[in-house]
């Protein structure tokens, strides 16, 4: 029987009582009964991942792309009706700088979302967790770029007013040269960077200052990219990234899906099973989608601060520029690949040629081998990769942010309690080697996929990853929520176990701002 609505007091009430619970015990249990947490199906396991390797997308679900070969890169347009399309994808390595562009490029992309943390180790090494990827880059890689099919150039950058560390870069792209041998075709495309989503915070840190202060900032994210969304239509694919693409990535898709649920949810039941079908389809395209129990809270969080801020004013973003210079940009209907691109992926298009769109693999491990072994960057390319977001750092000034948290008139104090107010056919190798016939759908998966760029495909089924997925244990402390811990990181995603939090005391818990008190996406004055 179907629970009875609740008045939206009521509601959020229950979600409040909800996530103080979490805080009180340290963990969400509710997240350990999701279905399918870790590895169920085979896995492709290839240098060109992350992690050293084995933290690959699903055989059967592998993005098609004609002109890359491979791509750690999922389709994620299985959540609902009308819902955007997403493709889920790890951070780009060195290797793989060319290959990501080229596949925004064929996809028709306009819109990059990077959730990375601003210290998230920098290097496209095993240990590695980011690297910059759009211009400025890397001498060895602005070298490396002009061999590339699609280039990018950094046009101008933005700094978010209301959210601290989140940053707008207009890239503009050239494309392939024409078959004619005409003029390269151009494209605009908006790339936001959040800075400050911390990867594996402690669980104890549900409901605690940091944690409302980033589901706060996330929202304020989501619903700006929403909006983009809306104008481009809901087949459009956005490309969403954190480092290996499954935890913040998670999170952030099911996010925006679940906000334009929210009107038609009137209990907590509801937003529970709203939430859980969400989280469990996307995890039939790509392991660990929404990765820890915290992001999972992180989703709730969210929620209740969208129902007791229902004024989308409130939400209204701005963006001085910081770098650059504005210039009239290329409309976003004005090539035909454009109205062409979603059918490409459909297998419904001629496909380019190959000597437009071949990635140069060449050029790719020319880098490799200048940077080292490890790909790791020098001190003058990290500070580059980093040097936008010292303006946004800059707004998180303790001066900034009681200001801001005092128009949000929000108690944040210690101990204060939250007050009211597949698609078809496998590739063959892929299929011939996990058993695997694809779940079918929409998309075919292109048969090239099967010869790699970089190194030969390995496939690995649930049986042979050793990765657990029981229970976390902990615990650690709220403070680590901003203390990045890259060693745990990549024992999660090496197969070591989870880690990461769990059991213990539990965090403070903290008012929830609201209304005309919660006009800012700026933590509170004593949030780092």
């Amino acid at each position: 029987m179907d629970a009875e609505p609740l008045p939206e007091a009521e509601l959020c009430a229950a979600l409040q009582k909800k996530l103080q619970r979490w805080g009180s015990l340290g963990e969400a249990p509710e997240y350990f009964a999701l279905r399918n947490r870790g590895p169920h199906k085979a896995t492709i396991s290839h240098p060109l991942n992350r992690f050293g390797g084995n933290m690959g997308p699903y055989a059967d679900s592998l993005l098609p792309l004609k002109s890359v070969e491979y791509i750690n890169a999922s389709p994620i347009d299985n959540i609902g009706d009308g819902a955007p399309w997403f493709v889920a994808t790890m951070c780009p390595k060195r290797e793989t700088f060319a290959h990501f562009w080229s596949m925004v490029w064929e996809l028709g992309t306009r819109v990059i979302v990077n959730l990375t943390h601003e210290r998230d180790r920098v290097g496209s090494g095993p240990s590695d967790k980011r690297e910059r990827y759009w211009p400025p880059l890397d001498p060895t890689s602005e070298a490396a770029m002009a061999r590339w099919p699609v280039q990018p150039r950094t046009l101008f950058t933005e700094s978010c007013e209301q959210v601290p560390s989140l940053v707008r870069y207009a890239i503009e792209l050239r494309g392939p040269p024409p078959a004619d041998g005409g003029q390269r075709p151009t494209r605009v495309v908006a790339l936001y960077w959040y800075s400050r989503w911390v990867d594996f915070p402690s669980s104890t840190s549900i409901g605690a200052r940091p944690f409302y202060a980033n589901a706060w900032a996330v929202l304020h994210i989501a619903l700006h990219v929403a909006g983009e969304l809306e104008d481009l239509g809901p087949k459009h694919w956005t490309v969403c990234h954190c480092s290996a693409g499954v935890g913040r990535t998670g999170t952030f898709v099911a996010l925006l899906h679940l906000l334009s649920l929210l009107p038609k949810l009137h209990s907590e039941s509801e937003v529970d099973s709203a939430i859980a079908t969400t989280i469990e389809a996307m995890r039939d395209r790509r392991l660990w989608m929404v990765k820890t129990d915290i992001e999972f809270a992180t989703i709730y969080a969210a929620l209740l601060l969208r129902l007791r801020n229902p004024d989308a004013a409130d939400f209204a973003l701005t963006w001085p520029l910081s770098d650059g210079g504005r210039s009239d940009i290329t409309p976003r209907d004005q090539s035909a690949a454009d109205a062409n691109a979603n059918a490409k992926v459909a297998g419904k298009a001629e496909a380019p040629t190959a000597s437009a769109m071949a990635v140069d693999t060449a050029g790719a491990e020319e880098a490799r081998l200048v940077t080292g072994s490890d790909g790791g960057s020098s001190a003058a390319a990290d500070a580059n990769a980093d040097a936008t977001v010292a303006d946004a750092d800059a707004a998180t000034s303790d001066e900034g942010s009681a200001r801001m948290a005092a128009d949000m008139k929000v108690d944040m104090g210690a101990g204060g309690g939250m007050e009211d107010g597949g698609r078809g056919a496998a590739v063959a190798a892929v299929s011939a080697a996990s058993g695997s016939a694809g779940s079918g759908g929409e998309t075919a998966v292109s048969e090239s996929a099967g010869v790699m760029a970089g190194g030969a495909l390995e496939v690995r089924t649930p049986e042979d990853d050793e990765m657990e997925v029981e229970k976390p244990s902990g615990p650690r402390g709220e403070a680590d929520y901003e203390e990045v811990d890259n060693s745990a990181d990549v024992a999660h995603y090496a197969g070591v176990g989870e880690g990461g939090g769990g059991g213990g005391g539990g965090g403070s818990a903290a008012a929830v701002p609201s209304g005309d008190a919660a006009s800012s996406a700026e933590p509170p004055a004593d949030v780092a």
